[in-house]
C-alpha cells in the first residue's frame, strides 16, 4: 500500500518489471516471509496437504485461488498500463523434501498442478496477457538442489528459464568451464531465453572478466542489498565498486538507464 517516488530519469526506459511471488502458503493467518517457509505450513505436519491446495473443492483450493485473485489484481493494474511482467512463481521448487518453501520437494506431478492452476487463473480466467512466465529452479548442486528436470511444467505454460545461483562464487565456480557455466548448459535442453534469477555477484569481475563471453545469459539479477554489500553467507563474495562498473559500463551488457 506504500507509494514510492522514483528519480526522474529524463523519460528513457527505466528497465523492466519483475514480480517474484513470494506466496505465503495458502490460508495462512498472517502473510510473511516465514509462511512462505515448508517447516511453517501445515505440509509439515499433514503430508496430504499439498494435494488439496491442488485439488478442485478443497478449502486449501479455496484458500490459493484466494490469493491468486489478489495476485491478478495487482498485475491486472500493470496489465491496464501496457506494462509487461516477467512472473517468477514457486521458485526454487527442486529442493529436497522438508527444506526450502512449501511448494518445494513436493510430487513433480502435483507442483505441475500448482504451476498450471497458477498460469490459468490469470491468463484464461481473469485475462491478462502482459505476462512472460519463469521457471527458475535452485541450482542443482547434489543434497539441496536436486535435479530440476522432473519439475518442468512445459513448454506451454513457461517462457523464460533460470536458475538461482549460490552455489558458487567468481573465485571459485562450480562445476567445470567458466564462472556460471554449469547452469547454462544444464539449461540449454529447455530451448527457452536464459537467465540468472538470483545471485550475489555480477557476472564480470577481476576472477572471470570473460563470464557473458561463455554464457550470454539474457538477464542477471543480483539479489537485494548484495549489489554493494557483504554477503552475510560468502563473506568473500562481495561486489566491488570496479566489478559494478565492469559489468553495467560493458558493451556486452545492456541495462535501461545511464552507462556507469
Amino acid at each position: 500500500g506504500a507509494e514510492v517516488s522514483l528519480p526522474h530519469n529524463g523519460g528513457g526506459p527505466a528497465g523492466m518489471v519483475g514480480f517474484s511471488f513470494h506466496q505465503p502458503y495458502p490460508g495462512s493467518p498472517v502473510k510473511g516471509y516465514a509462511q512462505t517457509l515448508h517447516r511453517n505450513s501445515p505440509g509439515a505436519q499433514d503430508r496430504d496437504w499439498f494435494d488439496r491446495v491442488v485439488t478442485d473443492g478443497t478449502a486449501e483450493h479455496r484458500a490459493l485461488l484466494h490469493d491468486l485473485d489478489f495476485l491478478a489484481d495487482h498485475l491486472g493494474y500493470l496489465a491496464g498500463r501496457g506494462v509487461p511482467v516477467l512472473l517468477r512463481p514457486y521458485h526454487e521448487m527442486n529442493t529436497a523434501p522438508g527444506h526450502g518453501f512449501w511448494w518445494a520437494g513436493q510430487d513433480p506431478a502435483a507442483f505441475h498442478r500448482l504451476w498450471r492452476l497458477t498460469y490459468d487463473h490469470p491468463v484464461r480466467r481473469r485475462g491478462l496477457h502482459n505476462l512472460v512466465f519463469v521457471w527458475s529452479p535452485n541450482s542443482w548442486n547434489g543434497p539441496y538442489g536436486r535435479d530440476p528436470r522432473p519439475y518442468y511444467p512445459g513448454g506451454r505454460h513457461v517462457d523464460v528459464v533460470g536458475v538461482d545461483d549460490y552455489s558458487g562464487t567468481p573465485a571459485e565456480p562450480f562445476g567445470d568451464g567458466a564462472w556460471t557455466e554449469v547452469w547454462y548448459r544444464g539449461l540449454e535442453e529447455y530451448r527457452r531465453p536464459r537467465i540468472v534469477a538470483e545471485s550475489f555477484h555480477v557476472p564480470l569481475n577481476a576472477d572471470q572478466p570473460r563470464t557473458l563471453d561463455r554464457t550470454p545469459w539474457v538477464l542477471w539479477t543480483v539479489w537485494g542489498q548484495a549489489l554493494s554489500y557483504d554477503n552475510v553467507t560468502q563473506p568473500s563474495g562481495k561486489n566491488t565498486a570496479a566489478d559494478v562498473k565492469r559489468t553495467y559500463g560493458s558493451p556486452r551488457v545492456i541495462t535501461g538507464g545511464h552507462r556507469v
